[in-house]
């Protein structure tokens, strides 16, 4: 599995529940949920989104009476076990998303030979755009929603849920794509399952600002307009990834200002075959880190990439086995910066 360092996050406290035996009887207070059919997709694509689905309602605890937030809050949440010297295992076999009154349920049902729930995890990540969403021990992801990839929902400022790469094989991590900070609820569903529930912050219609920047693939060189003008924009993590068609590597992006992209400019290299991505005004590159070099072994037709820094100017160099076209563009909620190279 691919590499992704650590993102920046905003811990404001913890939230545990008991690890006994689930019950299997739900909430007394029930209410009507219904479920969408998750598409299934091949888990290497990268970059694509799916569009979710409603259907048939379902019984599923309510969490919000009569216009009422008291169990949701923004700090760091947290369900299940986790038990390290425990081999149990789990399958991700779906994650169903629902329009409810004043939030959106999000619905991550597993399935094992345990009668009790691993360890997950919700934090808010607010320079990111997101909450972070850790699943514990999870050997078989069957969710449709391939790495790097994610669902649309562009409901009431939910704009997505993207599927982050981690390092840790045993666990999936999923990022709720909010366009302002909100409070939100994780607790257990019916069965074997986990229902985050996100108060809708309300819709912002320049949250993503993909749309700004070419879709096309190209050999020359280019440069990212409407960027960052407050010299805040910060670089917090990276991924990669390989699909069937290119090779994606993906900046975490974030700034106090809001625009999370920093100026970015392009240089494209056939002939030495490699593409030279420059960052200017980067106020903080957790990425290259305080060593100011960063290397990494990627897969053809990038060879590598290294990274240096040098004032507040970040510069990554791929190095290509061939020459290869390229496209570069931004996505928020979660913030991003990505580069696909075509394979």
């Amino acid at each position: 599995m691919p590499l992704v360092s650590i993102a920046v996050v905003v811990c404001m406290g913890l939230f545990l529940s008991g690890c006994g035996k689930k019950d299997s009887a739900t909430d007394e207070s029930a209410n009507t949920q219904s479920e969408e059919e998750t598409a299934q997709a091949d888990s290497d694509e990268t970059g694509s989104e799916d569009v979710a689905d409603q259907t048939a309602p379902d019984e599923e605890e309510t969490t919000a009476d009569e216009g009422s937030f008291d169990r949701f809050s923004d700090e760091i949440q947290t369900v299940g076990c986790s038990d390290e010297a425990d081999d149990a295992d789990y399958s991700l076999t779906a994650i169903n998303d629902t329009e409810m009154a004043g939030y959106h349920r999000f619905k991550f049902v597993l399935e094992s030979d345990e009668d009790q729930l691993p360890e997950v995890e919700a934090r808010l990540v607010s320079s990111g755009g997101y909450i972070s969403v850790r699943l514990d021990r999870i050997t078989s992801d069957e969710s449709g929603i391939g790495y790097q990839s994610s669902r649309r929902i562009d409901t009431e400022g939910i704009v997505r849920i993207y599927h982050q790469v981690t390092p840790v094989e045993s666990e999936e991590v999923y990022q709720v794509g909010i366009t302002d900070d909100t409070i939100f609820y994780l607790h257990e569903g019916s069965g074997l399952s986990v229902l985050l529930d996100v108060k809708y912050p309300g819709a912002d219609e320049g949250a993503d600002t993909a749309a700004e920047d070419s879709e096309d693939f190209i050999a020359e060189d280019t440069t990212l307009t409407g960027t960052n003008t407050s010299g805040d924009a910060k670089l917090v993590n990276y991924s990669w990834s390989v699909g069937s068609d290119v090779v994606s590597f993906v900046w975490g992006t974030s700034a106090d200002s809001g625009n999370p992209t920093p100026p970015t400019d392009v240089m494209y290299d056939g002939a030495g075959k490699k593409l030279t991505v420059s960052m200017k005004n980067v106020l903080s590159d957790t990425v290259i880190g305080s060593s100011g070099e960063f290397e990494s072994d990627l897969t053809a037709p990038v060879e590598n990439v290294v990274g240096s820094r040098e004032g507040t100017t970040s510069t990554y160099v791929f190095h290509l086995t061939t020459a290869a076209e390229y496209r570069i563009y931004r996505s928020t909620s979660p913030n991003q910066l990505i580069l696909e190279v075509q394979r």
